[in-house]
């Protein structure tokens, strides 16, 4: 069953007028940018970035930097519970290493992709949007709807997590929803 735009509202639980939804429509055929009708107050802002598939992070995507030392392994699980520090020694296999070894620094592509995994912009505005009540119709992608891609390993081997928009005309319903939901999120529309 093909989602209509009015059942994408309505999933939402969304009050959008049909005049409303013709004015975000009238702007993405005469070529302009999404209209988004931002909240009164905003505490923070999600970027979406159309030259990445409408992928969306909180804040800018070009303010994350990656921590500029790379500790050791034992610096790395001292940071975690014992029971978690046993679940990543597991995971990447350290049973056979010695103390000299887990004393050394850990492997930089290792530790940037963890870090990655649990700081960047994109696995932000993932956990945020993922514990809001956005909607089944928004949050349950199908070919040609509007509402929200999660992705969560696309694809065999990919441990990539993020949300991408599906259009145009999903940034703006997004941007109602929030609202609707006084949700304090401004979204920003950038195309680099």
């Amino acid at each position: 069953m093909e989602i209509t735009r009015r059942k994408f509202i309505v999933g939402a639980g969304s009050f959008i007028t049909a005049t409303t939804l013709a004015r975000y429509q009238n702007a993405i055929d005469n070529g302009e940018k999404p209209i988004i009708d931002v909240p009164k107050k905003s505490d923070y802002e999600l970027y979406i970035n159309i030259d990445q598939e409408y992928q969306i992070s909180l804040g800018s995507p070009h303010d994350f930097s990656l921590p500029t030392k790379v500790p050791s392994w034992n610096e790395f699980l001292s940071n975690f519970s014992k029971k978690k520090a046993e679940e990543l020694f597991q995971m990447w296999d350290l049973h056979e290493y010695t103390k000299k070894e887990l004393d050394s620094t850990m492997q930089e592509d290792l530790y940037e992709g963890w870090y990655i995994d649990q700081y960047s912009p994109v696995i932000k505005a993932y956990n945020i949007l993922d514990k809001l009540d956005l909607g089944d119709e928004i949050k349950s992608f199908k070919d040609g709807s509007y509402g929200l891609n999660f992705m969560n390993g696309p694809v065999i081997g990919s441990d990539y997590r993020g949300v991408h928009c599906n259009d145009e005309m999903s940034i703006s319903l997004l941007q109602a929803r929030l609202r609707e939901l006084n949700e304090p999120a401004k979204l920003v529309v950038i195309d680099f």
